[in-house]
């Protein structure tokens, strides 16, 4: 029983951490393409 709770906290873990390394690669990445975009539009405001 002990063993079944351990595996499924490893499988747990296993699970968030790769999910948060996808996370990081896709939306950080697109977070701050959106946030140049934004600087950008403000810079053809001002020209």
């Amino acid at each position: 029983m002990a063993v079944m709770i351990l595996s499924f906290a490893e499988t747990t873990l296993a699970i968030g951490y790769n999910y948060s390394l996808i996370v990081n690669l896709y939306l950080y990445p697109l977070r701050a393409d959106g946030k140049n975009r934004v600087e950008r539009m403000s810079d053809l405001d001002q020209n």
